[in-house]
Formats: structure tokens, sequence, C-alpha cells
């Protein structure tokens, strides 16, 4: 079966699994660790070994195809979760890469345009709005969820563009 996995890269992030059919989603936030940083206080990082438990059940018997969006700094970003953004999205690449599996960097205007056809600005809000009509049983909400709902997003960009 064809699987088409949506990753959006950051610590927030998540990773979506779609099947042919739409119906067939599954979703998982980015896998971390913790670790003690300076002074004491707790800090969190991906975790590469999460990052494959995640898509190792999906490996036999499908033909995986991933979409990552493609990191880049954002205005007002600060250079802490620019650097965590950006080493994320060459952990995810790694980690398929290792794995074997095809995958496309997409940068965010690319499949926005794609998957925001006929509405108004590209915010966070749009894309739970958007995913959440797309996918209406997806558990997303956008306080907590917005990297779900772009992860899924970039799962159906695939499944529309890479057939």
């Amino acid at each position: 079966m064809k699987v088409y996995l949506g990753i959006d890269p950051g610590n927030s992030g998540a990773l979506a699994i779609l099947g042919a059919d739409v119906g067939n989603t599954f979703l998982y936030d980015a896998p971390l660790v913790s670790f003690q940083k300076a002074g004491g206080k707790t800090g969190h990082a991906l975790s590469e070994d999460g990052m494959v438990d995640l898509i190792r059940p999906w490996v036999p018997g499908n033909d995986l195809f991933a979409c990552v969006e493609w990191a880049q700094a954002m205005p007002k970003q600060g250079v802490a979760g620019i650097f965590s953004y950006g080493t994320g999205f060459g952990l995810w690449l790694g980690v398929l890469a290792g794995m074997g599996i095809p995958r496309i960097k997409v940068r965010p205007q690319t499949w926005m345009k794609t998957m925001f056809a006929g509405h108004g600005e590209r915010t966070k809000a749009l894309s739970v709005l958007v995913a959440k009509q797309l996918f209406p049983n997806a558990d997303i909400s956008l306080k907590k969820h917005h990297g779900r709902a772009e992860a899924l997003l970039l799962a159906e960009f695939g499944r529309r563009t890479h057939v």
C-alpha cells in the first residue's frame, strides 16, 4: 500500500502517516527526550531512536514516501529556535535516508500554495482549519497541535502531488 509521511520537523512538530485512503490517518507528536541544561533547567530535543520507532512499523509491506518541511529561518525567531528546527530537519532527513525511504524537502510556500488555495493569509490557525476540514476525525487543536495539522497537510500534499 502507498503510505505518505508528512513531517513538521520542529520540537513541537509531528509526524503524520496517511494511507491511500484519507480515512486511514495516524498522528504522532515529535518524539522528544529530556536533558539537563546549564543552570539546572530541563531541555527537550528530538529523539533519533523515537523517530525510527515511529516509522519502523510502517516499512514492511508498504511503499513509503515522505514530505519534510524545509527548515528556514523566520523573522523574530530566536537563534536557539532556529538551531533546534534546523537540527530536527537534518535528523528527520537522516532517519529517512537511513531507512531507505524516498523523500522530498518542501518549502512552506510550496505546500501551502497547494493546500490553502482559495484561502486567506497563511497562518497556523489556517493550517488547523484546513486540516480539520480534510481530516475531521484528526486530533488537532490550534493551541497544542498546529504541528500535527501541518504534518497532516504535508502528507496530503505528498499524496496529491506524488502519486
